[in-house]
């Protein structure tokens, strides 16, 4: 008896400590289990983000232009300031200047909005937004780009996308179905129709929504259209493959009909009167 409580004392140790290594295999098992669930769920919803300078190119048809892109934005981007709570716009360097400066520092103003009560449902936004007006230019094929000549040689020529006339371009921003969604709008300064929506944020449902940023024949279909008539932001995009041939509307994304919408809504609310709507006349009149 003696010596098996002995051997009592040295075995049971042993044991237990050989039961609390199994344990923790089973607990670490489990823990890594429920990591690849939790991380396959991040993965379905996860933000895609492009370089957001990129993407200002492209919407500007520069997108694959053989230079630098600080050097093309320098060159073809003239920026303004637009105050959406004044109604005001300004492209003094200085107010530009102190705008990147808190870009850089993060310390924009931000408005507090109604999400309910806004076709973007954005509960803030910025006080101040940059907007670009870009020169027309000639697109040659090997990539090179030429600026046009005065204004008035610019407005006689045709608008294709080899030959483009002065273009305004917007930032876009507002909840998808999924995600918050932010991109460019670009549009004919002079008759305020589209040349290109482009998205450089997104975290919708791969495959299906998410096609908002790489669906090239869906980004086509918005060249042409307009948004605005009678003062009213009238955008639609309606359902897939329905062709649609009337200047207001594009079709759908096949099996993503609240993304789809959601774009229409963003579209809408930017160009209306809760958006940049108060700016477009006055900066017709100074840039063109």
């Amino acid at each position: 008896m003696k010596y098996q409580s002995l051997l009592s004392l040295f075995i049971l140790p042993g044991v237990m400590l050989l039961g609390g290594c199994f344990d923790d295999e089973n607990h670490a098992g489990a823990g890594q289990q429920a990591s690849v669930t939790s991380s396959s769920k991040v993965q379905h919803h996860k933000i895609i983000q492009r370089d957001e300078k990129r993407t200002l190119l492209a919407v500007a048809g520069l997108g694959t232009v053989h230079d630098s892109t600080a050097n093309l934005i320098k060159t073809y981007f003239h920026p303004v300031l637009l105050n959406m709570e004044n109604h005001t716009l300004t492209d003094e360097p200085d107010a530009i200047a102190r705008y990147r400066d808190r870009v850089k520092h993060h310390t924009l103003t931000r408005q507090t909005l109604d999400a309910k009560q806004n076709l973007a449902h954005l509960a803030s936004r910025d006080l101040w937004v940059m907007a670009y007006i870009v020169d027309g230019y000639d697109l040659g094929e090997n990539g090179s780009v030429e600026k046009h000549g005065p204004v008035e040689e610019v407005t006689t020529r045709q608008d294709t996308p080899q030959n483009m006339g002065k273009q305004l371009i917007v930032p876009l921003e507002g909840q998808g179905y999924l995600s918050m969604l932010k991109g460019y709008l670009s549009l004919d300064l002079k008759t305020l129709s589209i040349h290109r929506i482009r998205f450089y944020e997104q975290g919708e449902t791969p495959a299906l929504g998410g096609k908002i940023m790489t669906n090239e024949q869906w980004l086509a279909q918005f060249q042409g259209k307009q948004v605005l008539a009678d003062g009213q932001a009238r955008f639609r995009v309606g359902a897939p493959h329905e062709n649609n041939q009337d200047r207001f509307t594009v079709d759908g994304l096949t099996g993503a009909t609240n993304t789809s919408h959601s774009v229409e809504n963003l579209v809408n609310y930017w160009m209306g009167p809760d958006g940049y709507y108060f700016a477009l006349t006055l900066l017709q009149q100074r840039y063109l």
